[in-house]
């Protein structure tokens, strides 16, 4: 089969380069846009992820945590601290009293990156609430933008891909 090429050759109209450019341009800016788009979708997905995380911490431990506080049985809420450390993303926790002062913290504390959430910690001593102390929890977001990255990267190499083939 001969493909007749004189058409491309004759084209010389600067109207046809700015139409292939114009093409080029908004193609790119479309590609970009989804890529975007796709990249905000797994971040809000992992953070919601985490979120969630924090939110069974609060569900399965605070109950729990707040009586080992208010017992002063330092052996059970340094071992749950122990389990709430091990969840993925979480960093670090900590017990403070009621008036903030450190009970004890375990993990790496982090400033940047990072999802905080407090919870205090309430029991029933003789029918009556007490406030035994605060629950801190730091979850490092650091894995959700290294994963965002290596997505990023495998796009990159998708799309030099897909130019080798073209």
């Amino acid at each position: 089969m001969i493909i007749d090429t004189s058409f491309f050759h004759q084209q010389k109209s600067p109207l046809g380069k700015k139409f292939l450019l114009t093409i080029v341009i908004s193609s790119t800016i479309v590609t970009c846009f989804i890529i975007a788009m796709q990249l905000f979708f797994d971040y809000k997905a992992d953070v919601k992820n985490i979120e969630s995380r924090i939110a069974q911490i609060q569900k399965s431990y605070i109950k729990s945590l707040s009586l080992s506080v208010w017992n002063f049985n330092k052996n059970q809420y340094e071992t749950q601290l122990s389990e709430i450390l091990n969840l993925e993303d979480i960093v670090y926790v900590e017990i403070l009293t009621p008036e903030n002062t450190k009970i004890i913290s375990k993990g790496i504390p982090q400033t940047s990156r990072r999802i905080k959430k407090e919870f205090v910690l309430h029991t029933v001593d003789f029918n009556e609430e007490v406030t035994s102390g605060k629950l801190i929890v730091i979850a490092s977001l650091q894995r959700v933008y290294d994963d965002l990255m290596t997505e990023l990267s495998h796009l990159n190499k998708q799309e030099k891909q897909s130019k080798n083939t073209c």
